[in-house]
Parts: C-alpha cells; structure tokens; sequence
C-alpha cells in the first residue's frame, strides 16, 4: 500500500509566502521545489491542453521515479468526441507521457453531466490505452452508477472516482487494484477533518495505490503534507 496526497497544479501565485518563495516561483524548476516534499501532483491543465513534449521532459529531469503526476483527460476526448473515435489522441497521450516512466501516474477523465451511460463505448475507450496507463473515470450523470458499468471498469483495472462534492453522484465502489479520491471539504488546519479524511481513505483503500487530490488553497500544500503524514503514520 502507497498512499500519495498531492494538490491540483503546483505554480500557484497565492502560494508564495506560504509555500514557495518569490525565487523558486520565478524559476523554471518549480516542480523540483514542490516534489522536495509532496508525492504528487493533479495536473488540471491538460484539460484543455496536453504539454509539449519538452515540457514533460523537464517534468520528468525535475523529479525522482518515486514522484507521481496524475493527468486530467484531454476535453476533447471527453466533452467534444465523448470517448468516440479517439484512438488515435489516445496513442498521443500514451507516446507523450512515456518519458515520465514510473512518475506518470493514473490519468482522470471527467465526462461531462449530459453524457449518459454507453458500456460498449466505454469498454473500447479503456481497451485503447492497452493498460500502458492507469485510467480514473469521473462520472456525473447518474446512469453511470451501475453494475455493467463497474464490470467493465474492474474487466481494465480502471478506477472509479470518488469525490466529497455535494454535487458528486457518488457511490464507494472497488473497481481496480488502487483508488483515486478528491476531498473538497478537507481542512488542513483542523485536526478532526484530517483524521475524518484519513478513516475515508483507509476505508476505500485497495492493496495498491491511493492518490488522494486536496484543493490549491493557500492551505493546500500543508493540507498535503499533514495528510500525508497521518496516512503513512
């Protein structure tokens, strides 16, 4: 069991004072300074856009093997094909994220509220990454929810999201050997939310990995780094 607690993004201009100082946010080796002490990191803007290749490059010179950064899935992808006809963008993330070798962790799709439940569609979208890459699938429309949908998840070894937004359609559900959470309610400062976070995570851990996402708050590195601490305590 690892467990890996991170942020959303890690060049945060609020951040400075608090986090990094005003050296470190200028400098184009940000990342090394944000790895020296948090395990991992949620990219979210590769939503909308995926890195160069240089970029992810300079990720992968910045950080140790044991450093984990997770993706957000292309909007593309998601929103404008709807898992349709996207092998081909698919095999691009895969060839691009390849240099980062162990760092590049699970990739998160988030489809959008209107997309209702397609099985077959699913099962071809998550056979396209070949299990070359860890896949999260963060649904909202609550035909989702279902078992033929958590067969198919288990069949690729692909997560389902959990996420403690009141808005989130959410049920606990194992579906892969490792697990991937976003607590949104978290508060770093208060003792009885991070030991709350702790029994959460502990009760949906799995055997393998479990990536645990806080909000980029001016709290959110420290909500980070104490959260991890009392995970691996």
């Amino acid at each position: 069991m690892t467990y890996y607690a991170g942020t959303s993004g890690f060049a945060h201009p609020h951040w400075v004072g608090s986090f990094y100082d005003d050296t470190s946010v200028q400098s184009s080796s940000i990342l090394s300074v944000y790895a020296k002490s948090i395990p991992f990191v949620e990219l979210e803007q590769t939503f909308y856009r995926w890195p160069r290749p240089e970029v992810i490059e300079k990720w992968a010179a910045q950080t140790d093997k044991s450093f984990r950064i997770t993706f957000a899935g292309l909007r593309r992808i998601t929103h404008e094909k709807r898992l349709r006809d996207v092998e081909p963008l698919v095999q691009y993330f895969l060839n691009l994220v390849a240099p980062l070798e162990k760092r590049a962790g699970p990739v998160v799709y988030q489809l959008p509220a209107f997309f209702r439940k397609d099985v077959d569609r699913l099962e071809k979208f998550l056979a396209a990454h070949q299990g070359k890459i860890r896949v999260c699938m963060a649904f909202k429309h609550p035909s989702w929810f279902s078992n033929d949908v958590y067969a198919v998840l288990k069949n690729h070894n692909a997560a389902l999201c959990f996420s403690d937004s009141p808005d989130a359609q959410q049920e606990l559900v194992q579906t892969a050997n490792w697990n991937y959470a976003r607590l949104n309610k978290i508060d770093g400062d208060n003792d009885a939310s991070l030991d709350a976070a702790v029994t959460l995570v502990k009760n949906m851990a799995p055997k393998g990995d479990m990536f645990v996402v806080v909000p980029p708050s001016v709290a959110g590195p420290t909500t980070a780094q104490r959260l991890q601490e009392r995970l691996r305590a």
